[in-house]
């Protein structure tokens, strides 16, 4: 992984569904996992507002944050897509989506919660505003895809 990204071990955690994933990312692969067995949560349904909360605080303490999902794969360093004049003020990257078909028919195509990026240096004020609303949405959705595109719609940034 190294070889081929700007990213290192030491900057990726996981999220583990189960004991067997955590063993072996954790043994084989020396990557940090966070087991959700750890994490209190009652259903697998609430990872998506635990997501939100992750992005929350790290995006407050300053930290660009990069979700993808274990299908998401990485055929080249993203970091490179993410620096193209652009794409580097964006305070929000994403893969495109299909849901809320709603907001899909106005914008011609969603955010995919699972590969995007949000960056807390682009608009501190604004991305603080959004997590925050985001925040109240994927209570409201138990979708954070839902969330992050409803959010954006209603609210768009300045």
């Amino acid at each position: 992984m190294e070889l081929r990204t700007s990213f290192t071990r030491n900057h990726l955690y996981l999220m583990c569904l189960d004991d067997d994933s955590l063993h072996f990312f954790e043994s084989f692969m020396g990557i940090h996992c966070i087991p959700l067995s750890g994490l209190n949560i009652s259903s697998h349904e609430q990872i998506w507002v635990l997501r939100v909360r992750v992005v929350s605080c790290l995006a407050e303490a300053g930290h660009d944050v990069i979700m993808s999902d274990a299908d998401a794969l990485w055929l080249a360093d993203p970091m490179k897509d993410f620096s193209l004049p652009g794409v580097i003020d964006s305070s929000i990257v994403a893969s495109r989506g299909k849901k809320p078909k709603e907001v899909g028919k106005v914008w011609g195509a969603t955010m995919c919660m699972g590969f995007i990026l949000f960056r807390a240096t682009a608009n501190r004020t604004a991305m603080g505003k959004f997590v925050t609303v985001m925040n109240a949405l994927v209570f409201e959705s138990e979708d954070d895809q839902i969330a992050v595109c409803m959010e954006r719609f209603w609210y768009p940034l300045p």
